[in-house]
């Protein structure tokens, strides 16, 4: 594998699992301007890094959609025929930088740590960051954006919301109850003695689950 150091706008990101072996993989999509610039949605195709870690806290802080990251020694493989890139991630050699993808924030990563950059760095978080904003203004309107009072089977949209409660259902799978001062259809307090298909088959939760809704500020849910 050929490794390499790239810098990303993070466009997707997926939860985070335990692989069969005794590490955790977390998949993330990012793009940049060049690779944007040749998909049809390019805030919803990216390129995916797989990141592997044998604890969760070693995970990079990234927050969702639009955070900028700077990867360095990542590997590059082919995956079911696409190219993907990888890093295992080590308390020795943490690989990723994580900044804020808003114009005008600090040039500071998100946690600090002993890593160097200079003016061309700045640069490329500076390019990314107008990058995000221009991508953003095309590709996600106020009429994409939905409140809890339209919930419906098959609902797709940006939600805002305030976290007021999270549980814990199995060491893999985390329920959290939102309220955007709306009141949700009664429809969308279907309760459910089945898997909740979060990544956790072996999970029967009795919370409320809204399948149709892929994003929580950003989160993967």
């Amino acid at each position: 594998m050929r490794n390499a150091n790239i810098y990303g706008l993070v466009v997707e990101i997926k939860a985070q699992k335990a692989t069969r072996g005794s590490d955790y993989a977390w998949a993330i999509f990012i793009t940049d301007e060049s690779y944007a610039a040749t998909q049809s949605n390019p805030m919803a195709d990216g390129f995916n890094v797989m990141l592997f870690a044998s604890d969760r806290a070693l995970f990079p802080p990234i927050q969702g959609r639009g955070d900028i990251v700077r990867i360095h020694r990542m590997k590059l493989g082919s995956h079911n025929g696409k190219l993907q890139g990888t890093v295992r991630l080590s308390k020795e050699t943490s690989s990723i930088l994580v900044f804020s993808g808003d114009v005008g924030a600090s040039f500071e990563p998100i946690r600090p740590q002993c890593k160097t950059y200079s003016d061309v760095d700045r640069k490329k978080i500076r390019d990314l960051r107008s990058l995000r904003s221009t991508l953003s203004s095309h590709t996600d309107p106020p009429s994409k954006r939905i409140s809890l009072s339209q919930l419906e089977d098959g609902a797709h949209g940006w939600l805002f919301a305030q976290v007021i409660a999270v549980e814990q259902h199995t060491p893999t799978c985390t329920g959290v109850f939102l309220w955007d001062g709306t009141v949700p259809p009664s429809s969308a307090y279907a309760r459910t003695e089945s898997s909740c298909d979060l990544h956790c088959p072996e999970c029967r939760c009795s919370a409320v689950m809204w399948r149709s809704i892929s994003y929580f500020n950003g989160h993967s849910i």
